[in-house]
């Protein structure tokens, strides 16, 4: 969806807007959302790829990187431009209504997301896994060594099992925050 909005708010700035240079300002700050979004959901305030790109000028990375919540200072300076070209009588009032809607649409996208990553596993649901984990581990092996068919067998069948279970276990840990830098996290750069 804030793939969809971004492209919608340029198009109807550069649309609807007949000063090019707000519509520039505009999509600037378009860009810096997405950016500024993949940042603070992964608790950093640095901006090091809006300074690269030169999106944005460095007093106004600087600006970004000292407000409180990044992604809300975005849509501050978007909700700034659109203001400024309502009042300068460029947008008429369905134009400035649905550049504002998408605007709302950011917050609302940026509030499921922090939703998604401030929610944990319930402590009771991590402790019962874990106990049942261990009491698996620890009783495949006195189960396999009373068969006496396995025997020495017994170790590596144990390895592989502790193995899959802890893995599904970290498994689950990944799961809880989707946006972290990693391999298997979700494509945010």
């Amino acid at each position: 969806m804030m793939v969809n909005r971004t492209r919608d708010i340029v198009r109807q700035f550069h649309g609807y807007c007949d000063d090019a240079r707000l519509s520039a300002e505009a999509t600037r700050w378009t860009i810096a959302y997405v950016y500024a979004c993949k940042q603070h959901l992964r608790w950093k305030s640095a901006c090091p790829n809006l300074r690269q790109a030169g999106v944005l000028s460095r007093a106004d990375v600087d600006r970004l990187e000292a407000a409180d919540h990044l992604p809300n200072f975005c849509m501050d300076m978007l909700t700034q431009c659109i203001k400024r070209a309502r009042e300068a009588n460029t947008l008429d009032g369905f134009e400035f209504r649905a550049l504002d809607e998408n605007v709302q649409s950011f917050e609302d996208q940026i509030g499921k997301c922090e939703r998604i990553l401030k929610t944990p596993v319930p402590f009771s649901f991590v402790l019962h896994l874990r106990s049942i984990i261990m009491l698996n581990i620890v009783a495949l092996p006195l189960y396999l060594i009373g068969l006496k068919k396995y025997e020495f067998g017994a170790i590596p069948i144990t390895l592989i099992y502790s193995y899959v279970l802890t893995g599904l276990e970290d498994l689950g840990q990944m799961i809880e925050n989707p946006f972290r830098e990693n391999f298997h996290a979700l494509p945010l750069d």
